[in-house]
């Protein structure tokens, strides 16, 4: 075998290796991370095809969705919560990276939705960079129009990060899009705010204990005050109709 074949397999096989590794690593934060460069052509919502793909999966599981379900939609914070651990019968319709956009195209391309007992949303976080409050919020009026008006609706609050670049700017604006954001789910009687912020505030001593090192994701402990105090919600509003 002479030397230049032998270079040719080498590249070959490394290259291959490592397009292997991109594939099954694509799950994983960090990769979700580099794909956000991604955004730069389509800049409202991640047009990949590891996000379409994701789709596609959602969409054969809600053909099949069971009646009286709660379904979760959402960015990385829903996708990594267990959802099973708030209600027993629910579905995660989550995906890193999504933004109000990404969900309002999607959302019609669910099945079943109108079966389900309450649908969980938890988005916004990825548009700070993207959008203006004003163009969030209309987002999130959109975003109401395009779910079933008969099943009770829980958007959660825009998590607090506490790790970003500037970090009273994006308090700043979080605080006023979630203040926003309460007023706007008073409007439906079928739509509910559940304030994540507030319930991690009062059921820990120190906020930064119930974060990952990322400072966006919340930890073990964050997610289960996150599950506690949504199984109440969701109790009230089922107890409530």
């Amino acid at each position: 075998m002479n030397s230049n074949l032998k270079k040719r397999l080498t590249y070959s096989y490394f290259f291959g290796v490592h397009l292997l590794l991109i594939l099954l690593l694509s799950q994983s934060q960090s990769v979700q991370i580099a794909i956000s460069g991604w955004f730069k052509e389509n800049p409202l919502y991640p047009d990949t095809p590891w996000y379409h793909n994701r789709i596609v999966f959602h969409q054969r599981v809600s053909k099949n969705l069971p009646s009286h379900s709660t379904v979760f939609i959402g960015d990385s914070l829903i996708e990594g919560l267990s959802v099973s651990a708030v209600v027993n019968n629910s579905v995660n319709f989550g995906i890193g990276l999504d933004t109000l956009s990404g969900l309002i195209r999607r959302i019609p391309t669910y099945s079943n939705l109108d079966k389900a007992d309450t649908i969980v949303i938890h988005i916004g976080l990825n548009d700070l960079p993207l959008q203006t409050d004003i163009s969030m919020l209309n987002g999130y009026t959109q975003l109401v129009s395009v779910l079933p008006s008969h099943v009770p609706v829980v958007i959660t609050s825009i998590l607090m990060p506490h790790k970003v670049s500037d970090k009273k700017a994006y308090q700043s604006r979080i605080e006023h899009i979630n203040q926003e954001l309460s007023s706007l789910c008073n409007i439906y009687q079928n739509v509910y705010f559940f304030d994540l912020n507030k319930a991690l505030e009062n059921n820990a001593d120190k906020i930064n204990d119930l974060y990952l090192p990322d400072g966006t994701h919340l930890n073990q402990a964050g997610n289960q005050i996150w599950i506690s105090t949504l199984q109440q919600q969701i109790s009230d509003i089922n107890n409530g109709r």
